[in-house]
């Protein structure tokens, strides 16, 4: 997550000079995926952004009810659900630490990796994320009182080195928690959130 374009440029022509980089020593032109990397390679690749804002969510999929995940559309919504969920959290942690002011006018631009997306005439991920921030609900007040936008991207990861930076973010958080390796999870200037 960063705070202004200048941040977000920044961060990733270091994270693109470091895969270029490791794609040179390894001889390789492909997109270096978390999958594809011994772990040396991972966590060069996670050392260049990691004092950046980020944000996880940790789902235990058996204690959903089934019918949160009966269908593709339905999986959809929850991720989407869960993404809104995390980033109120994430601006809530940026408000308290006085990086946003919530009566000043922000703009939030969400991209996220290439994914099926999910509307039913009533739903989809853009307005879903604009009610968290921004409206008064029977459960929570608008985080952001000033009138802001939001943008939502949905961006090839082949293409984007920022995307591919959260491929490694994730992969650790994984790595975290399914191998039962705690020490992976301190990372400075990140929320996290565990649901079902």
């Amino acid at each position: 997550m960063f705070c202004g374009e200048q941040e977000r440029d920044n961060a990733q022509r270091r994270y693109k000079s470091k895969v270029e980089q490791l794609k040179k020593l390894l001889g390789r032109t492909d997109e270096l995926k978390a999958h594809t990397l011994p772990p040396k390679y991972r966590d060069k690749l996670f050392s260049v952004l990691k004092d950046c804002y980020s944000f996880s969510t940790t789902v235990n999929v058996h204690q959903l009810y089934e019918y949160v995940v009966k269908g593709e559309d339905d999986i959809t919504r929850y991720k989407d659900h869960i993404l809104c969920k995390v980033i109120r959290e994430q601006i809530r942690v940026l408000i308290s630490n006085k990086i946003i002011r919530p009566t000043i006018s922000t703009a939030v631009k969400v991209n996220i990796d290439m994914q099926p997306t999910a509307s039913n005439g009533f739903y989809n991920c853009h307005d879903a994320i604009e009610r968290e921030l921004f409206e008064k609900t029977k459960r929570y007040d608008a985080i952001l009182q000033a009138i802001g936008c939001v943008e939502v991207n949905y961006r090839d990861s082949a293409r984007d080195y920022l995307i591919q930076s959260s491929d490694i973010l994730a992969n650790r958080i994984w790595n975290a928690h399914t191998r039962r390796k705690p020490i992976l999870l301190n990372i400075a200037k990140h929320c996290s959130l565990r649901e079902p």
